[in-house]
């Protein structure tokens, strides 16, 4: 029987594009349906508004002001209705760069199956999904990355400056996204003049000066100011200060599995997929190759980009990064595994592996994939059911009613209830001076029951449950440990 290689289906395009546009729906429809989350809410409220000048001197100053986000969301509104969904369109789109340029990366520099196996676990981390379906700046950083990451592939296989002068101009709008990302763009400046020092015939040293000068001169240019008032305003806080391994990775890993805390099986998780990704890697150098190839720079660039945060942690004094900061790891660690795993000799094993590795991605994005909820926001899943709930209730009674609630909930609610003006009978009266104060004029308490420890909210401490025994459950979502109070 003739084998048949899967290089040279002709149908194996479509198969990708089934997987990308299926994905892609799962993007559109929930950036359309989700509830507005805290920090798009403060986004959108806060630094959309205010001028352009504003917006690039970081006026106001935080680091929930994304740049690049911020502008294109002030665009879009200079033409289009002021709704959550026009905010969320960069990104959705951005998801769409992400999809494409995985695929390219996984059809050019793998072969099948690995290929097509490795480009759905690129896209199944549902996690990373979340913030192609928020207006933040996170989903645009990993859209420009991945765009990035195929031409720095291409440059360090063919050397082309082409290529080069492509993979920085994403890397350039992937640090505009998030600044965060300017470790990958130090990494990628590290192995260009590693590769001009080891072959200077092959990659033209001075070439490669001109091109990472301008780009890198451009870049401070643009973020000297944004970077230099984070800095004095000490608003770089989010952040930890136990390691890489705990910070960084388990903290992405935990909200990969859709998790809310550090249970032991996040940890298991952990362990394995970095004990299986660092034997692939191993394994891969075992029988000669080139040295500088695709798979090489893709590792490297994976270590430096981890060497980056440590370094900056003991010399500069930062945090390591959390959770959706340090989202940029994800596809990193995806496609070292993949390339190196395509080097792997053990036909067979290497095949199962990456099978085995797909159907436990896939099993967890089936398991946590949803149309109203995000990992990190998953208590704003009802924003719009429960404020629904009392204003109705407040028409058949005629009567305007007054509602306070845990601080979680202050940025969305003030969203729909101050900006938007959707519920006439709902009032917010919560104080926003002393988060731990309630006030006695409520009709109405949204109380969260869980503890949120990356926001320091804890739930046992609320005032609100000193005055539990005057109060009736009027609604409750236990899956997300939303409570609503009514007054006997």
């Amino acid at each position: 029987m003739k084998k048949i290689n899967l290089d040279q289906q002709k149908g194996m395009p479509y198969i990708y594009l089934v997987v990308g546009c299926l994905v892609f729906a799962y993007v559109l429809v929930r950036a359309i349906l989700l509830d507005i989350t805290f920090d798009e809410s403060w986004t959108v409220r806060d630094f959309v508004s205010q001028t352009l000048f504003n917006v690039l001197r970081y006026t106001p100053c935080d680091a929930n002001n994304h740049l690049l986000n911020t502008l294109l969301i002030k665009f879009f509104y200079s033409f289009l209705p002021h709704t959550v969904f026009v905010a969320r369109i960069p990104n959705v789109v951005a998801s769409i760069l992400y999809i494409f340029f995985a695929y390219k990366i996984c059809r050019k520099f793998c072969s099948e199956p690995i290929a097509f196996f490795s480009f759905i676990i690129l896209l199944v981390n549902p996690f990373l999904l979340d913030f192609f379906s928020q207006a933040r700046g996170y989903g645009l950083s990993l859209g420009f990355q991945m765009g990035s990451l195929y031409y720095f592939l291409l440059y360090v296989r063919d050397a082309h400056l082409k290529d080069l002068i492509k993979m920085f101009s994403f890397s350039f709008f992937s640090v505009l996204s998030i600044f965060v990302m300017i470790n990958f763009f130090i990494a990628e400046i590290c192995i260009v003049f590693l590769l001009s020092i080891l072959k200077p015939v092959h990659y033209k040293p001075k070439a490669n000066i001109i091109v990472v000068s301008t780009f890198s001169i451009l870049l401070a240019l643009v973020i000297y100011i944004p970077i230099t008032r984070l800095l004095e305003s000490n608003s770089l806080y989010h952040g930890g200060r136990t390691s890489f391994y705990h910070d960084s990775l388990a903290s992405l890993m935990e909200l990969s599995l859709y998790q809310q805390s550090m249970s032991s099986g996040v940890f298991t998780v952990l362990n394995v997929f970095l004990i299986v990704v660092g034997a692939v890697i191993v394994l891969s150098f075992l029988h000669k190759q080139k040295w500088i190839s695709p798979k090489n720079a893709a590792v490297l660039i994976l270590f430096l980009s981890v060497l980056a945060v440590i370094m900056q942690y003991y010399l500069l004094g930062t945090l390591y990064l959390l959770d959706r900061a340090a989202l940029y790891f994800y596809p990193l660690f995806i496609i070292a595994f993949a390339l190196s795993l395509n080097e792997v000799r053990f036909v067979y094993v290497k095949n199962i592996l990456i099978v085995i590795v797909c159907l436990a991605f896939c099993f967890n994005f089936f398991k946590n994939a949803n149309l109203n909820k995000t990992a990190l926001f998953y208590f704003e899943a009802h924003t719009r059911d429960l404020l629904g709930l009392i204003n109705q209730d407040g028409k058949d009674q005629q009567k305007v009613m007054k509602i306070d609630y845990s601080w979680p909930f202050e940025s969305g609610i003030q969203y729909y209830v101050i900006e938007k003006k959707h519920y006439p009978y709902v009032e917010s009266i919560h104080n926003r001076h002393d988060r731990s104060e309630v006030n006695p004029d409520f009709d109405y308490y949204i109380y969260l029951s869980n503890s949120l420890a990356r926001a320091c909210y804890w739930a046992q401490y609320e005032t609100i449950l000193k005055q539990r025994d005057s109060l009736i459950l009027y609604k409750s979502y236990p899956k997300e440990g939303v409570m609503i109070f009514k007054r006997k």
